[in-house]
């Protein structure tokens, strides 16, 4: 058996140990915390550098603007348009009353 001083140097050397291994998975823990911190932030960062470069946060001042101006069309000659319509309509007319006519 020991003495009590051999008996408190065993006691406080464990107690130093066991604080030591609390202290170094502590620090491994803070340790990979810090790797995954830096790895999300480096692939947000290129995530972002890649859309930047890719355009998608222009203003998109380079193209041209696009015409937005009326189509006009070329005056329509109604007196020629309202003939032609006029003369097959009565060629549509006489030739269905000539077939509803026959016995």
């Amino acid at each position: 058996m020991g003495t009590d001083k051999r008996e408190r140097q065993k006691a406080n050397r464990a107690k130093r140990r066991e604080e030591e291994l609390k202290a170094a998975r502590k620090s491994a823990v803070r340790r990979n915390t810090a790797r995954w911190v830096a790895i999300a932030v480096g692939a947000l960062a290129a995530v972002v550098l890649i859309a930047w470069v890719g355009g998608a946060f222009g203003g998109g001042d380079d193209e041209a603007p696009i015409d937005t101006t009326p189509l006009t069309l070329p005056p329509v000659d109604t007196a020629t348009a309202t003939d032609t319509a006029t003369a097959s309509d009565a060629v549509t007319a006489t030739d269905t009353a000539t077939a509803t006519s026959a016995p």
